[in-house]
Order: structure tokens, then C-alpha cells, then sequence
């Protein structure tokens, strides 16, 4: 067995356990006080939640002149890491972190992940493990060829934002020789399986960015990811982010067969979609509607 993966499974699985343990047992819902912190206990019925509310800018402290964009928050709320395209980096787009004291408190600086993480080529879509001790992203810079591909990193102190070893790359059941990114992991509450979405372009030129699924074997590596066919369509299928329950997911997509399903509210371009909630973990994906709250209001990045 690979140590690295073998370090990543078994590290995730555990911080979902050690998460279950400090939860009450006759608490029979997602029960923490925070979604981003969120895991399931004892049921996975699906968990019923209000609208969303209307979008804030998060201000100057973190938006500026350049583009900002696929954030990753940690689950204390007061790390923020980040794609973004500012001077004084290695490339056109590095990976980035700002921090603050408390929750209501002003974002600090933004600060450079460093060459550890940082190429001459483009670097995005970082997500964190829910113990904030993995840092997943994906660059075209590190293997030094054409194609994007997802890395992952371990800190052992979760408040060091540059405490992170070397970022290793996930292995040919992830990373083919296609373009791969926006990494999300759900873990499983009940079996401590990981499961790692992200979004592939197979065919430049010829379709368009879709998401695919890899668990990890035996041998604690991730195995050949596959196509999630409900979760992709011939266009544009991106960014996919995991309910901490496995219930549902929530994407990115300019799918022209969802368009009329659309309030004429939208923009035409990308949409935040959501394909659930399906009623158990081991269902297969539902089929995905608007989030009819949300819009994208601009292209992200090269994508």
C-alpha cells in the first residue's frame, strides 16, 4: 500500500469519527452549529433546510480589481484559501490564503501559498477536508506537462496555513491524461469512505468539462474515476460541492436543456444547479434543477 494514500484514506476517516464522537448520540439529525462543519449521525434521512439569502460581497478586504474566485473556507471560519490572479504571483493564477481573528473581524492580507503549490502554470480549485488538515487542488504546473491535475497536501497544525508538506498527486485513477479540477471530497459518516468529485475534461474541442466520481481501492489509492452521467450533459458541468450528509450536490452548469427550466430572471451563462436531495447515500443522483436564488455573475477564471 502507497503511505501517502494510506495516510490520506484512513486520516479522513478518522476525522469523521473523531467529528461523530463529540456529537450527542440521541441526536438523530445533522447537528452541528455550522453547515460547513456539518456531518450526519445515526440517520441519513434528508435533512430539510430554508431558501437561501440573498449574495453579500465579502468587500474589499477580499474582493479587488483582479479576480477572485473558487474559495475554500475552513470550518472555524476565520482561513480563507483561494484562487486568484493577483501581481507579485508566480503565473497568471496562484493559490492564495487570507486570514482574520474572529468571525466578524476584517480579512487579513492575502498571502502566496509559496512554489510548493504555486507554478508558472495555473492553479485552482482548492477544497479542504473537513478536519482542515488536507489541502486538495488542482494545477498544470507541478507534473509539468499540458493537463490539469489534482494534488493533495497535509498540515498537521490546521491553523498554519503554510505548515503543508509537499502536495502529491492523486494517482491515474484521478488524474489521466485529461484536464482535472475542482476536487470535493464527502465522507461518508456511517463507513468513513471518502468519495472525491471533480470535474474532467475528456475531449477539448469536441465537448465540454464533465463531472466524474473515484473512491479509493484496497490498496488505499483512488481507483479509475467514472462518469456521473445525471450530474453531466454535453456542455459545461463544473465546481460540484457535497452536502456534508451525502444528500445532495450542488454544481455549476450552462446546460442548454436546464435554460427553460430557469426563472427569466438569469443571465445566460453558468447557474449553480443542485441534483437532490436523493433519499440515501447509495441512490443514485437525482436529476439536477436551478437553485433558482443564485447566479454566477461572471466567468471565473479560464473557465
Amino acid at each position: 500500500m502507497n503511505d501517502k494514500f494510506d495516510k490520506l484514506t484512513k486520516g479522513l476517516a478518522q476525522s469523521v469519527t473523531r467529528r461523530l464522537m463529540t456529537i450527542r448520540p440521541c441526536a438523530r439529525r445533522i447537528c452541528a452549529g455550522s453547515v460547513l462543519a456539518a456531518v450526519a449521525c445515526g440517520s441519513v434521512a434528508a435533512q430539510q433546510f430554508s431558501p437561501w439569502s440573498a449574495p453579500v460581497n465579502l468587500g474589499p478586504s477580499v474582493n479587488t480589481a483582479s479576480s477572485e474566485f473558487h474559495p475554500a473556507i475552513s470550518a472555524d471560519g476565520l482561513t480563507l484559501f483561494f484562487s486568484a490572479d493577483y501581481p507579485g504571483g508566480f503565473s497568471e493564477n496562484d493559490l492564495w490564503v487570507r486570514q482574520r481573528s474572529n468571525r466578524n473581524a476584517d480579512w487579513g492580507p492575502a498571502q502566496n501559498l509559496g512554489p510548493n503549490f504555486n507554478t508558472a502554470g495555473f492553479e485552482f480549485g482548492p477544497e479542504l477536508s473537513p478536519d482542515g488538515h488536507w489541502l486538495f487542488f488542482a494545477s498544470d504546473g507541478l507534473a509539468g506537462g499540458n493537463n490539469s491535475r489534482i494534488y493533495a497536501a497535509f498540515r498537521n497544525d490546521t491553523s498554519d496555513s503554510f505548515g503543508s508538506g509537499q502536495p502529491f498527486d492523486l494517482g491515474k485513477g484521478v488524474n489521466s491524461l485529461h484536464n482535472n479540477g475542482d476536487p470535493t471530497l464527502f465522507i461518508d459518516p456511517q463507513t468513513g469512505v471518502t468519495t472525491l468529485y471533480f470535474a474532467r475534461l475528456t475531449k477539448p474541442g469536441q465537448g465540454d468539462w464533465d463531472i466524474y466520481v473515484s473512491t479509493p481501492g484496497a490498496d488505499g489509492m483512488f481507483g479509475d474515476a467514472v462518469l456521473v452521467p445525471e450530474l453531466s450533459s454535453p456542455c459545461r458541468d463544473t465546481h460540484p460541492t457535497v452536502r456534508r450528509d451525502g444528500l445532495e450536490i450542488i454544481f455549476s452548469s450552462n446546460g442548454p436543456a436546464r435554460l427553460v427550466e430557469l426563472t427569466s430572471g438569469f443571465p445566460r451563462g453558468q447557474r449553480l444547479m443542485t441534483n437532490g436531495p436523493r433519499r440515501r447515500i447509495w441512490d443514485p443522483e437525482s436529476i439536477p434543477r436551478p437553485r433558482t436564488e443564485h447566479r454566477i455573475s461572471r466567468t471565473m477564471g479560464r473557465r
